[in-house]
């Protein structure tokens, strides 16, 4: 196939794909009902998920954006919102990248391992997502679908909105409902934007086959883009702490 039947293929396929964001209700019900066990995170509202566990712990990453290196700051309790349990914190290691890991004292038995979807920026293809992430004493959840190359986003109010190309080792993926909460006048210190990234950094996003594509890694003044760290760093957690960059914030070595 020469490189024109190549790109004529993939943008059949990008036009086959369902760029709407309509999604059935049951459908949501039970992508929620499969990855709810797994969502979790620290006082007072910041989202985490268990990416893989150990005999003793659940391994929670949530975003670094929001650890301090202070050991007096430093979470001691994570919360599962399915359950609303709490487990204790026994150690905390700082990842390269924007990624720390908590490992959370497991009382119950062992979650089985979560499923990772690894997209390929090359692809240009777009597919549904959904983000869970805490809020008052509920879970909450943004709407979008991903998209990779010059995938283009079709929404109520923008048709043709045209989603920037994803870097190697992010995506991007539109979520205008989440625009709901913030003021559109370019200020990056809104209080709206603030406690937004509070709520919502480290949050996983989901397939609607129930696995973590990634994670948020950013929120900015354009709300109806979201940048998420792809499953493929996740899925490396248990070989990067074995690396010389981790920094152990609290506990030792696991």
């Amino acid at each position: 196939m020469d490189a024109a039947a190549a790109a004529d293929a993939a943008a059949a396929a990008a036009a086959a794909a369902d760029p709407t964001l309509d999604f059935d209700p049951d459908e949501l019900r039970a992508v929620y009902e499969s990855t709810s066990p797994y969502i979790a995170g620290f006082f007072p509202s910041s989202p985490g998920v268990i990416v893989m566990s150990t005999n003793r712990h659940d391994v929670v990453a949530v975003h670094s954006e929001l650890i301090s290196d202070d050991p007096e700051y430093l979470p001691k309790i994570v919360r599962y919102y399915s359950n609303n349990t709490e487990a204790r914190v026994d150690a905390v290691a700082k990842l390269p990248a924007d990624v720390t890991v908590l490992f959370a004292k497991r009382k119950g038995e062992r979650l089985p391992d979560i499923g990772f979807s690894n997209l390929d920026p090359q692809e240009g293809v777009s597919e549904k997502v959904v983000t869970f992430f805490p809020y008052m004493d509920t879970v909450a959840m943004f709407k979008g679908h991903i998209g990779l190359r010059n995938a283009t986003s079709r929404d109520v109010r923008a048709p043709e909105q045209e989603v920037q190309p994803s870097s190697i080792n992010t995506f991007t993926f539109t979520a205008p409902y989440a625009s709901v909460s913030f003021r559109k006048d370019g200020n990056e210190h809104d209080p709206d934007l603030l406690e937004t990234r509070l709520m919502t950094l480290g949050a996983p996003v989901f397939n609607l086959n129930g696995q973590i594509v990634g994670i948020l890694s950013d929120v900015g003044i354009d709300c109806s883009l979201k940048f998420a760290r792809k499953a493929v760093y996740l899925g490396e957690v248990r070989s990067q702490l074995r690396g010389e960059q981790v920094n152990w914030l609290k506990g030792k070595r696991r």
